[in-house]
């Protein structure tokens, strides 16, 4: 079984619960973005989870398919904190393995460069060719080369006269 599975198995397995305060309360503290991950391995996760009242820090472990909340290297119940963690835990493990599938293509910051210079030079010949077109099709009247005579009087700095 996936580790996605079976945190997915967890949160379906407690909201079918009779224990609604858990669920509810422990979903305004994810939604309002009070937990936070701070380490994670294979079996163990670590979350810190503050809220108005108090602050807390989470561990919960999988083990043979099993996934439960540990205090002091004992099994505790799931509570807010902990329920509000899995629910953290589900958002990573979702990030990490998505099912959608891409409906646009991911760059890398080098190819997002290298594409971007490449849309450049071409937008650059595009200007290039139209300049060219549209000189050709210029008419100049030979009105527009008069010029009108103007003379100057040259002064050396210096002298009057």
């Amino acid at each position: 079984m996936k580790l996605s599975e079976i945190v997915e198995n967890k949160i379906d397995y407690l909201k079918d619960g009779k224990n609604d305060s858990l669920i509810i309360n422990g979903e305004i503290i994810y939604n309002n973005g009070d937990c936070q991950i701070l380490s994670q391995s294979s079996q163990v996760f670590e979350f810190y989870v503050f809220s108005e009242f108090e602050n807390k820090e989470v561990k919960i472990i999988i083990d043979d398919h099993q996934i439960y909340p540990v205090d002091n290297k004992e099994i505790v119940d799931w509570d807010k904190y902990s329920y509000a963690s899995l629910l953290q835990l589900d958002e990573e493990l979702k990030k990490l393995d998505p099912k959608k599938e891409l409906l646009h293509k991911k760059y890398t910051r080098e190819g997002m460069i290298k594409r971007v210079l490449a849309e450049r030079k071409q937008k650059a010949e595009n200007r290039k060719r139209r300049t060219v077109n549209s000189c050709d099709c210029l008419r100049i009247s030979p009105s527009a080369f008069r010029f009108s005579t103007v003379s100057f009087r040259f002064r050396p700095s210096g002298r009057n006269r």
